[in-house]
């Protein structure tokens, strides 16, 4: 497989490292930089954040620390790095998690996105957090959903910038646009198809 699933941290958050050729990009470390270290190599070209809560950055600084690589994210969550009000880390920790490495840091648009060999599309998908992107691979037939879309449930919309409206119109007109034989690949919990969301996801 191109890629692989590797829950993190205290909630188990999915990190997703992608190869190719050689080439390696990674999704939300969330936590654990030495599990990091271990399955991404000496090589990665690359961090991609599908949103910027505190379980999606954990082990950030670490990874930029070690790799010193652009991050791409959504720039209305660029501030959500240093903000643990904002990331949520404040409300659960009595230090807030933040990103204090200085990164080549990247705004996540709608549309294509090309690093080295991979070539993925960004599809911006706000709900759970203004910023949320999904990330949709193609070639591969996958799309990195963040927790915007999971197995028989949806995001939570009760954090700060969350809207309910927002993250339904995201996952009908965007998400669920998607072949049914796409995999969906989630920040927590197992993956699960468009087709099978679009037939059993009781939130749908």
């Amino acid at each position: 497989m191109a890629y692989r699933q590797q829950p993190l941290g205290t909630i188990q958050t999915n990190a997703y490292i992608l190869k190719k050729n050689e080439h390696v990009l990674l999704i939300d470390p969330g936590d654990n930089i030495k599990k990091i270290i271990s399955l991404v190599g000496d090589q990665l070209d690359a961090v991609l954040l599908t949103h910027a809560h505190w379980d999606h950055i954990g082990a950030l600084d670490a990874v930029l620390s070690h790799y010193k690589v652009p991050v791409y994210l959504h720039e209305f969550e660029h501030d959500w790095l240093v903000d643990g009000k904002k990331n949520g880390s404040a409300k659960y920790f009595p230090e807030a998690i933040t990103v204090n490495s200085q990164s080549d840091l990247h705004p996540l648009t709608e549309g294509n996105l090309s690093i080295g060999p991979f070539h993925l599309r960004v599809i911006e998908t706000p709900g759970h957090s203004p910023g949320s992107c999904s990330f949709y691979w193609e070639e591969e037939a996958v799309v990195f959903a963040g927790d915007t879309l999971f197995e028989r449930s949806i995001g939570r919309t009760d954090l700060y910038g969350g809207n309910t409206s927002q993250l339904l119109k995201s996952i009908q007109e965007k998400l669920l646009s998607l072949p049914d034989e796409t995999a969906v690949a989630p920040g927590h919990g197992p993956e699960t198809t468009i087709g099978a969301e679009r037939q059993s996801n009781p939130f749908l």
